[in-house]
């Protein structure tokens, strides 16, 4: 996991670097400049790490004639190493866009919502993990594209408080990589979600 950090990291700080993102920028089209950026990495070689982005998750049963993999769940980022030991170790990320504030993109009139964001955060993110949804092994990272990632992540507290419980709100946490921002949030059962935020 902890190398998987830093790989985003890295590819976060050059992603910033060239300072293609801005708030009109879909969460899709960040997520794949991440990857790319990733896979040029040395880092992701050296390492053994190999990254894919949209990918299928494997509950580990073939499919029927009945089901098409079109509809199967896809999770942003996941990530994958193995040894010659035959293990494998999987990580995954699912990635959210999030904004502090409204605003109003450049290529259109309509109003961009912040709560709105918060929510999807909440609703497709967090909860997807806990109801299993997405592997628990999924770190959530979220885009901040406007505004801080103070205000965005008290806008996603609110949420939290609001739908699920006040105890569950994300805290700061600690991380590999020293220009992430990071957060845990704990859940029932003890079960433990770690947020990465990216400001861009």
């Amino acid at each position: 996991m902890k190398k998987c950090i830093v790989l985003i990291g890295r590819a976060y700080g050059n992603l910033c670097s060239y300072g293609v993102v801005n708030r009109d920028m879909d969460e899709n089209t960040v997520s794949e400049n991440l990857r790319r950026l990733m896979s040029w990495d040395q880092f992701s070689s050296s390492n053994g790490i190999l990254v894919t982005r949209e990918q299928p998750i494997d509950n580990g049963c073939l499919l029927t004639s009945t089901q098409t993999a079109d509809v199967l769940p896809r999770i942003d980022f996941q990530f994958q190493k193995s040894w010659s030991n035959m293990h494998t170790f999987v990580f995954f990320m699912e990635a959210k866009n999030l904004y502090a504030n409204d605003f109003i993109k450049t290529d259109n009139r309509n109003k961009t919502s912040a709560k709105a964001s918060h929510k999807r955060y909440v609703k497709k993110g967090i909860s997807h993990i806990l109801t299993g949804y997405y592997p628990s092994t999924t770190c959530m990272l979220g885009y901040v594209l406007e505004g801080t990632i103070n205000d965005a992540v008290n806008g996603v507290n609110a949420q939290i408080a609001s739908v699920l419980s006040p105890k569950e709100i994300l805290t700061p946490s600690q991380t590999s990589y020293p220009t992430l921002s990071a957060y845990v949030s704990t859940h029932s059962q003890d079960r433990t979600i770690f947020h990465l935020m990216l400001q861009f």
